[in-house]
């Protein structure tokens, strides 16, 4: 079986081609040449192998590479940074997405006017287009959208020859009615509006991500348990659900119609999800890759399933490279990759243990698919989360156990919110009659999530780890995989299982879990600072110590963001920074509780200690009142300095080699022009206090700073506006608009990552 082989060195191929930037004619000349060479040593069956892998290699990189100069070659792309805006006409080509705070769709450009001029040009190359919510676009619509166009950049790079941010969308001319596309995104429209309608908010919301991956009206606090849980898959249509419906539908369908019918069933579920979703791209790919793995199973053969998938990943790349970037594709392959590999051989060992000790026709056939559904779950899991986690920097503790309990009640869901979906698209009455179906199962969802996301510890929150752990992760995997296939060693996997019992189990888990934990709370040697939504900062400094800083009056806010934030295997906070004229230090240390510093409180403009306070009997050790130069050593050439001690004009700054942060509580006196520049490397602001000011403070003249990055992070109690970007500052970020901002560095390089 040598096709997953040739698919893993195409794919290397594809992923690998822009880093040696060899041109599409170098890349086949090697190809043919490998591929003569295999033909010249066809006898010796190893080596035309070896040689056949290379040429799929190098014709892998042929085909990235010849992708890339059409997408480079894209006449679109002269124009960026002619203008500062530009008016561009083109088709909307894939329905809009929320993404972050705004919608994203693809424009398969025609013609621009830069800057906003009356002279248009013919251009060609797909635009992706960041527009602000709301915008109300549909596929097929001729549009002119204005607004800055810059250089695509990570994965805004998959097929886009560049990125237009818009001020403004007008519309030219609908999409034609009688085309197919219309009518689908007709009805999954009607369909939106009907189940809002007839169901309440959150299940409304529910039902359609579920059904059309149309979750846009879901309460936010309803969102963030979905993704606190791990379980936030099920409400967009992604790879990964696809291929958790497919291997659903194929246990269900196979066990009630046999394993021919059942994988016939099983496609024409694959194929109706497809349709119900609007048929957007990334569904297509999952679609096409999970009939192609169904194909391989009517044959019975584990082998037919795995080739099926090399040649659904050679297909797919071929007619979209990019593709192998795009993270729902690496998700949806690792995912059926493990369901291919593991998940038939999990469920026969069910269905045997089952048969066995399961007398009961009854309750074996009840057992059996609730069974096969966790199983299914724990492989696609499994198969996943090292890359989730590499990618999201979040690891969700509860998310096995919430998925196992939501996940078998995804089919009747889907099936009573079609019904309802179906009903209400005929009749707002029979649509609510047929709600009554679904509301059981969304509410059931909705709840399980809210409760796991409510437990201690939900969410694990990763440092950013190299790709060379991922790499060390799947390895393992795979060995355990290929252990698995040795009889002895699965003879001797048996026998400790039989002798240890439920007790190998809860050792193993403990101790995994135990060394997942001692390995994620390790320090990575790099300065943490992150801007709290409470108007709180956390630094994590390089030796893994951790100073907190309040700019509120009380701390109880600020404890609870610790209980996120600090590692559970040590929580312990160093210093404790009080920034707020009338914070007293007695109350605060109550209000922190278990998280009361150990070493120094640090008063910067607070107030002052109660007379006859007793200092011991909270374990204080030390309070400071802070002066102009003082400072705080953070270990590993990193420090801590007190720049401006009065009340209002609060300046910390943090400083890590050559990467400064400047904590600035701004007063509107003007005096940012003269804090100089710590070093050439980047320079990140965080504005602290209350929300009006920190708004003024975003039009302040920066121009001796010029820092990379200003994080807006207000006290709450004030609404805050849409922050706008400045026009000399590369990026601006608001806790009340992106959720907590964490910016870390080794000293010279400065990331950013952001919760939503």
């Amino acid at each position: 079986m040598a096709l997953p082989w040739f698919a893993a060195a195409w794919l290397i191929g594809v992923a690998g081609a822009s880093e040696l930037r060899f041109l599409s004619w170098q890349w086949i000349i090697l190809g043919a040449a490998a591929a003569t060479a295999a033909y010249g040593v066809r006898q010796d069956r190893l080596a035309g192998r070896v040689f056949l892998s290379l040429a799929f290699l190098f014709l892998g990189a042929a085909r990235a590479q010849i992708a890339e100069e059409s997408r480079v070659a894209a006449t679109v792309a002269r124009y960026i940074g002619q203008a500062a805006s530009v008016d561009l006409n083109g088709i909307v080509s894939t329905t809009a997405v929320t993404w972050g705070e705004g919608d994203h769709f693809d424009l398969r450009s025609r013609w621009i006017s830069p800057g906003g001029g009356s002279t248009a040009e013919a251009v060609s190359g797909i635009v992706l287009v960041i527009a602000d919510p709301g915008e109300s676009v549909r596929r097929g619509e001729t549009i002119v959208a204005r607004g800055r166009l810059r250089l695509p950049v990570g994965q805004e790079r998959t097929g886009h020859s560049a990125v237009l941010e818009t001020v403004s969308i007008q519309s030219l001319a609908a999409p034609l009615r009688s085309s197919p596309t219309s009518i689908l995104d007709a009805a999954r429209q009607r369909m939106i509006e009907r189940l809002d309608r007839v169901l309440p908010a959150g299940e409304a919301s529910l039902v359609a991500g579920v059904l059309l991956g149309a979750d846009e009206a879901m309460p936010e606090e309803v969102r963030s348990a979905f993704r606190a849980t791990g379980t936030a898959h099920i409400l967009a249509v992604s790879g990964f659900n696809v291929t958790i419906v497919a291997a659903a539908s194929l246990a269900a369908f196979g066990a009630l119609l046999g394993a021919r019918r059942g994988a016939v069933a099983a496609g024409a579920a694959i194929l109706v999800y497809t349709l119900l979703t609007g048929a957007e791209a990334p569904v297509v790919r999952a679609a096409i890759m999970t009939g192609i793995v169904l194909l391989g199973a009517r044959r019975g053969r584990q082998s037919a399933a795995l080739a099926s998938l090399a040649a659904a990943a050679i297909l797919m790349t071929f007619w979209d490279p990019g593709a192998v970037e795009d993270v729902g594709f690496q998700l949806s392959f690792l995912a059926t990759l493990g369901l291919v590999v593991a998940g038939r051989p999990l469920q026969e060992a069910l269905r045997r243990w089952a048969d066995g000790a399961i007398r009961n026709d009854g309750v074996r056939s009840v057992v059996i698919p609730l069974g096969e559904v966790v199983l299914i779950t724990f492989v696609a899991q499994t198969a996943t989360l090292p890359l989730s986690a590499y990618v999201f920097h979040q690891l969700p503790m509860t998310s096995l156990l919430a998925n196992a309990l939501i996940l078998p009640a995804q089919p009747p869901l889907m099936a009573t919110g079609a019904v309802a979906a179906l009903g209400a698209l005929a009749d707002v009455s029979l649509g609510s009659a047929m709600a009554w179906l679904a509301w059981p199962f969304a509410a059931y969802t909705i709840r399980v999530a809210e409760l796991f996301a409510r437990l201690p510890g939900a969410t694990l929150q990763l440092p950013a780890f190299g790709s060379g752990h991922l790499i060390l992760v799947y390895a393992a995997l795979a060995g355990i995989s290929f252990a698995a296939r040795v009889p002895k060693l699965r003879s001797a996997a048996r026998t400790g299982v039989r002798l240890g019992g439920p007790v190998w189990l809860m050792a193993m888990a403990a101790l995994t879990t135990l060394a997942w934990k001692a390995a994620l709370d390790r320090p990575d040697g790099r300065l943490h600072l992150t801007a709290l939504p409470g108007g709180d900062v956390l630094i994590e400094t390089p030796g893994g110590r951790f100073v907190a800083m309040s700019r509120a009056r009380g701390q109880v806010g600020l404890r609870a963001e610790l209980d996120q934030h600090l590692p559970r295997t040590q929580p312990v906070l160093d210093w404790l920074i009080l920034a707020h004229p009338e914070a007293s230090p007695e109350a605060a240390l109550v209000d922190m509780g278990k998280y009361a510093p150990q070493n120094t409180l640090l008063l910067q403009g607070a107030g002052s200690i109660t007379e006859g306070w007793q200092m011991d009997s909270l374990s204080v050790t030390e309070i400071v009142k802070a002066t102009a130069g003082t400072t705080l050593d953070l270990g590993d050439g990193a420090r801590l300095e007190v720049t401006d001690p009065a009340e209002g004009r609060l300046t910390v700054v943090i400083s890590a080699g050559s990467a400064t942060v400047a904590l600035v509580d701004y007063d509107d006196s003007g005096r940012l022009t003269s804090l100089a520049r710590r070093g050439p490397g980047p320079v990140a602001v965080v504005l602290l206090g209350e929300a009006r000011r920190v708004a003024r403070a975003l039009d302040a003249d920066w121009g001796a700073w010029k820092p990379a990055v200003i994080i807006a992070c207000p006290i709450p109690g004030e609404p805050f506006p849409e922050a706008q970007q400045a026009e000399r500052v590369a990026n601006v970020l608001a806790t009340p608009l992106d959720g907590w901002v964490e910016l870390t560095t080794d000293g010279e390089d400065l990331t950013i990552r952001v919760e939503r």
